[in-house]
């Protein structure tokens, strides 16, 4: 069984061709960046959309784990976070993650993804995970 998500909504910035073993056949998926970035703009937009997205944390702390990230990996993600934002009209900054309502959203509802899966970690470590790659992100630097 294949799992596909369709968005009509999200401009796609780069996507890897993988090839299915014994199935003759080829698809294209998001990158790891692709995925990292837009879970980052849709945690940045829950306030603005009255969404939670408790998810989103899950799912970046689990691509941090399974993936060493190097310096141009966290400047794709953040190039690509930016585009993100700017085509929702949401300014992407280095604090933006730190902004309460944002970490509250997102930790709504957590205890349901242990329907889900065998061992639920707790919020504060995967959220903190989370946020510790989106504030090394080379972000500009300020000129103040």
């Amino acid at each position: 069984m294949l799992d596909i998500e369709i968005s009509f909504k999200d401009q796609v910035y780069a996507f890897q061709k993988l090839n299915l073993a014994g199935a003759g056949a080829a698809i294209r998926a998001f990158t790891v960046h692709e995925i990292i970035a837009e879970k980052l703009r849709a945690l940045l937009q829950q306030p603005i959309r009255n969404r939670n997205r408790r998810q989103d944390v899950y799912d970046i702390a689990f691509l941090i784990e399974a993936n060493d990230l190097t310096d141009e990996d966290r400047r794709i993600i953040l190039e690509t976070l930016i585009e993100k934002c700017r085509t929702r009209g949401i300014v992407a900054a280095p604090k933006s993650i730190d902004d309460p309502e944002v970490r509250r959203r997102a930790e709504v509802d957590w205890h349901t993804l242990a329907v889900e899966l065998d061992d639920l970690p707790p919020f504060d470590e995967r959220f903190a995970m989370m946020r510790d790659l989106y504030v090394s992100l080379p972000w500009p630097r300020s000129k103040t």
